[in-house]
Parts: structure tokens; sequence; C-alpha cells
């Protein structure tokens, strides 16, 4: 079964982990939700109401340590579930991100290390 994940698996890289508080800006308005867990590549953020599908989405969040990253990342070309299935949405939504920049991909490589 183990080897049959791992042949699914579509992300590359590892992720953290760690979950944190973090604030959503899409469409001028500024959403509270909380980052899932990290990868250099994208986030998995769980927010209380949906992300508009192809938006670009700000994603505001203080590290551990005093350090703040403002990541822009874009969510996913989906159609939003119909009412009668709006209850089944899965607990969070991938987004990838846009060029992150270099500070955050050190904090996530030295998070990564010191959570092994």
């Amino acid at each position: 079964m183990q080897q049959l994940v791992e042949a699914l698996e579509r992300r590359e890289g590892t992720r953290s982990l760690r979950q944190l508080p973090c604030k959503l800006l899409v469409g001028g308005h500024c959403r509270p939700a909380r980052v899932r867990n990290f990868a250099a590549r994208g986030l998995l953020v769980e927010a209380a109401e949906p992300l508009p599908p192809n938006g670009v989405v700000v994603v505001a969040f203080d590290a551990p340590g005093g350090q703040r990253f403002v990541l822009e990342a874009s969510a996913p070309r989906m159609r939003p579930l119909p009412h009668s299935l709006a209850g089944l949405r899965p607990i969070g939504i991938g987004l990838s991100l846009t060029d992150p920049p270099p500070a955050y991909l050190r904090w996530l490589e030295a998070t990564s290390t010191s959570a092994s």
C-alpha cells in the first residue's frame, strides 16, 4: 500500500507540517485562515470560505522567531461545488506559490531540518 501512495504522489520536495495562523488577501478583502503545511512550491491553507478559482491570493503569516512572510500564490482552477455537496469540500485548499522569496525558502529548509 505504501508503494502505491508513493507512486501517486505528485508533489515535489518535502512539506513542513507546521501549522500557523495566517491572513489571506483575496479580491481586496482580508480573511483569517490557517496554513496547515508548507512547501517550497505551495501551501495547504484552511479557510472558512472558499476561494475564487484562478485568483491571486496573498498569504501573510508570522513565523516563529519573528519573521513575517508575505507570499503571492494562485488558487487552483476548480469549479465551486453544488450546494448539495458543499459540506463535502476538503478541509484545505492547495495554493501554488508564485516566485517565493529566498528568505522563505531558507526558513522552510531550517524548519524541515529541525523537524527531522
